[in-house]
């Protein structure tokens, strides 16, 4: 892997690839133990912070500080998969001043919250599970997004999770979800690419076929992580260094992604011993390989 010095040197976007026209910038998660080594860098790329960790926290606590000092010299997105967006009952008023706090704080540029559960008769999962494909499952999702839009005061995007079964009740594809949900709330998606992925092929579709259907004028960011094999099909890993495969989905997507508003690729690494080297070299292999895979 690359010494960490490199950082100093990139400047994060994907120069020299046949995507740099279209304005894509690389983010990380802001692991708080990662926080001292970027901050000597004036190059950054965008961080992606755990909004469920900090909620737990004080105001002006280190983990949320350094975030807002990060927020002041790049793009920070606050993601949240355990707030509650499709449980029985909306966050309490306490959770809610909670996270106006944090945005108010930090000053991200947008707040994801994932389209899950994780909360069920009184039951908290550590999880996001996935919501039913449904009509009303868009119009409970559409208002508990313009709700917290209301209450947070700031940009508010979504997340797709993981589906490794239907349910029998399903009245939609993962893709017409997101159509109905994106048209119903007129907001923006952070795209996890192996969430939709397993989606797909527990659904027995196809990837490119569906996301020619997707709603991509909506996605104002994405995520790429590994995917693994089990007995069970395909799964969604969200540690583990990216295959050649897993760029591939990557580059399928940029190309589908129309040209205009800046987006970051995220990487999604939650290990939590994952060091700074590591993470710069995955960026910088992964910026070879898309390079490589764009000119094929």
């Amino acid at each position: 892997m690359s010494d960490f010095g490199a950082a100093a040197r990139m400047d994060w976007t994907l120069s020299g690839t046949p995507f740099e026209a279209a304005s894509y910038k690389w983010g990380l998660p802001l692991l708080p133990h990662l926080c001292q080594s970027f901050s000597k860098h004036s190059h950054l790329p965008s961080f992606e912070v755990c909004l469920d960790r900090i909620l737990l926290q004080s105001a002006g606590s280190v983990d949320r500080s350094w975030a807002r000092f990060m927020a002041q010299r790049t793009d920070v997105c606050l993601f949240s998969r355990l707030f509650n967006l499709a449980a029985e009952l909306p966050p309490s008023d306490e959770h809610m001043a909670r996270a106006r706090e944090c945005v108010a704080e930090i000053s991200p540029r947008w707040v994801a919250f994932a389209v899950g559960f994780n909360s069920r008769h009184g039951q908290h999962l550590n999880v996001p599970l996935p919501v039913p494909r449904t009509k009303e499952m868009v119009e409970l999702i559409s208002r508990r997004a313009a709700q917290l839009k209301a209450q947070l005061g700031c940009e508010v995007a979504l997340v797709n999770v993981s589906s490794m079964f239907r349910y029998s009740f399903d009245s939609m594809t993962e893709t017409e979800f997101w159509q109905r949900l994106t048209e119903t709330t007129g907001m923006k998606v952070l795209l996890d690419i192996p969430a939709y992925f397993v989606s797909l092929a527990h659904q027995e579709l196809d990837f490119d076929s569906e996301l020619s259907k997707f709603p991509l004028e909506r996605v104002m960011s994405v995520r790429v992580g590994s995917l693994a094999l089990s007995n069970h099909g395909v799964i969604d890993a969200e540690c583990g260094r990216l295959s050649v495969t897993h760029w591939g989905l990557l580059e399928d997507v940029l190309r589908a992604l129309p040209a205009g508003e800046h987006k970051s690729i995220f990487l999604k690494w939650f290990e939590p011993l994952v060091t700074a080297n590591d993470l710069v070299g995955e960026i910088i292999n992964g910026q070879s390989i898309l390079k490589r895979l764009g000119e094929l």
